[in-house]
Parts: C-alpha cells; sequence; structure tokens
C-alpha cells in the first residue's frame, strides 16, 4: 500500500480552478467560479520501447513465472525455503512494477530533486542479492522438477537483474556527467569560472528524462 500512495501523486487529478464574473444590466453582478480536472498521467511510450524498459519488462515476467512455480511445488520439509523464495520474487515483481509505472508515467518529473537513477540502482542491487541467495536456498532444498524450475527462473531473473542494475548505473553516472557540464557551462556564461563551495547541486531529471 506505501507504494501505491508514493505513485499515487503522479496520476492524481491537476485543478484548474476560473473565476467568471457577469454583469447584469441592473447593476448587479454575479461571480461564477469553474473548476476544471485533468488527468495528471502521461504515459511515456518511448520508455516501453528502451533498454531499461525491456528489462524491467523481461524481470516482472521472470519472477512472476519464479512465483508461480513456487507456489505450484510440492515441499514437505523444505517449505521455509518455498516460502521465502515466494516472499522474495513476488516482492522484486512488485518493486519492478512500481518503478516500471514511475517512468512510464513521468511520476518521477513531480520529485525531480532525487536521482531516481540511484534509487533504482540501489533497490536493484538489493533485489539481487535476495534473489540470489533465495535462488541458491530452494535449489538446494527442491523437493521436485517444479521447484528446480522456480530456482532456475530466479537465478535467469537475477542475471537480468543484473543487467539492469548495469544499465542504471550507466545513466546514473551520466546524468551525473550532464550536470558537471551544466554547471561549468552557465557559470561560464556568468563569468565565474570558480567553483561555489558546497553541496552538489540538486539533480535534474529533465537533463535526463528517458532515464532509469
Amino acid at each position: 500500500m506505501p507504494i501505491l500512495l508514493w505513485w499515487f501523486p503522479a496520476v492524481v487529478e491537476d485543478r484548474e480552478t476560473s473565476t467568471t464574473t457577469t454583469t447584469f444590466p441592473d447593476g448587479s453582478q454575479s461571480t461564477t467560479q469553474t473548476v476544471r480536472s485533468r488527468m495528471g498521467l502521461t504515459i511515456d511510450k518511448e520508455f516501453v520501447k528502451s533498454v531499461p524498459g525491456v528489462l524491467k519488462l523481461v524481470q516482472m515476467f521472470l519472477c512472476f513465472m519464479a512465483f508461480l512455480l513456487s507456489e505450484i511445488g510440492v515441499c514437505f520439509w523444505t517449505c521455509g525455503a518455498y516460502n521465502f523464495f515466494s516472499f522474495v520474487t513476488i516482492t522484486s515483481l512488485l518493486y519492478e512494477l512500481w518503478i516500471f509505472l514511475w517512468y512510464l508515467s513521468h511520476g518521477y518529473m513531480k520529485i525531480s530533486r532525487v536521482c531516481w537513477e540511484k534509487v533504482d540502482f540501489i533497490g536493484t542491487c538489493v533485489v539481487i542479492g535476495l534473489n540470489l541467495l533465495a535462488s541458491i536456498i530452494l535449489a538446494a532444498q527442491a523437493y521436485d522438477g517444479t521447484g528446480s524450475a522456480a530456482a532456475a527462473f530466479g537465478f535467469f531473473a537475477t542475471i537480468s537483474f543484473i543487467a539492469g542494475a548495469y544499465v542504471t548505473w550507466k545513466l546514473w553516472k551520466e546524468g551525473q556527467e550532464k550536470v558537471r557540464i551544466a554547471k561549468l557551462e552557465a557559470q561560464a556564461a556568468a563569468g565565474s569560472p570558480d567553483f561555489e563551495q558546497g553541496s552538489p547541486p540538486p539533480y535534474d531529471s529533465a537533463i535526463n528524462p528517458n532515464a532509469i
């Protein structure tokens, strides 16, 4: 639920209020206030075709298959391994779904002071560790072929997460470099070549709008 509430501001309605004043022949006036609502949801179709977008779709599919197989697998004394694996895979699926929708709807632009590539990279690294651990445990304690297949999908998902982390890391570094160049250009235009001491500038997602 907190994840859905965090994403909700990206799709809530934006409201426009306009006031109209009408003057009648007798001199009296009537004021009418009109409230117009429009959905703030923006769909970035190009993101679905991009490398990060495709990777996230693959990750969600692999996590779903791993979760499904672990749920229908037979366990006796190894149910703890199955339950842990199911928890990790479904949590990873929900995390990737949130990130996917967050970028698909341009929700990250509403909080542009956060470096979302960094957030995604750290989150993906955590997901990699959990999926690798859960897959190893399940592979060692799988009772039947279904459990082994679930573990295999878990390993495949881990590989896809590693690829996604690499792509996100590259975009994160590219975003930092673009911010640095933009700052240098701004200083050059202002005739101040010296760097301003203090904290680094906030990340501007508009510089790299298709990043993830």
